[in-house]
């Protein structure tokens, strides 16, 4: 992404700043929908510790189904609503759960499947899982927007990356830095109490 126009025009050449960039000026223009977006995410994202804190193991069949069946796919929806607001399409809070249609059982898969491989890939000295994460960012758009078939759309976005893991790795890395810094403001600030915040926007358009 070589530069802001080159992100609405589709010539894309994918850069941290100028997508950083380009993801604030979207956040502006929709601020509040995506808020939304992000809150219902915190909301729907309280539901497992909530079963796993109830059960001494912190195995929870209905925690697992929950997040197998509901969540991952719900998180797969508000990237495909971000990536809405990255093209300058019309936000709406309702595009997160659209998941749930006859594409329900791929994205589900979808899902799970990058969950084991990053998973794995984390349990094999961590360096494979942020290869895996990163070679594996496009995999929600893909099946969502495209309506790839779960291992096709893997297939795909290990192809669309090639050559771009360390810009994706650089980006998450900013990501995680800004969380850590409002984390720390937001709870010293409020209550200096341990909360959960979700809330930065960074969006690659997938065309």
């Amino acid at each position: 992404m070589g530069n802001k126009n080159n992100a609405a025009s589709g010539n894309l050449y994918p850069e941290v700043g100028a997508a950083f960039s380009y993801g604030w000026e979207v956040l502006e223009k929709n601020f509040l929908p995506l808020l939304l977006v992000i809150i219902v995410m915190m909301f729907l994202g309280g539901f497992s510790p909530l079963f796993i804190s109830h059960n001494p193991l912190g195995l929870t069949f209905f925690a697992t189904l929950f997040g197998v069946l509901f969540f991952g796919p719900v998180n797969y929806g508000k990237n495909w609503v971000f990536l809405k607001a990255a093209r300058n399409e019309e936000v709406e809070v309702k595009d997160m759960f659209s998941v749930f249609g006859p594409h329900y059982w791929e994205i589900v898969l979808a899902s799970l499947l990058v969950s084991v491989i990053i998973g794995i890939g984390f349990v094999l000295l961590v360096v494979p899982g942020i290869i895996f994460l990163c070679r594996l960012a496009f995999v929600p758009y893909l099946v969502v927007d495209k309506k790839y078939k779960a291992v096709d759309a893997i297939s795909k976005s290990w192809e669309m990356t090639k050559g771009f893991a360390w810009t994706i790795f650089d980006g998450i890395v900013v990501i995680l830095y800004c969380h850590s810094r409002f984390h720390t403001a937001f709870c010293r600030h409020f209550s200096g109490t341990d909360m959960d915040q979700r809330f930065f926007c960074f969006s690659l358009p997938c065309r």
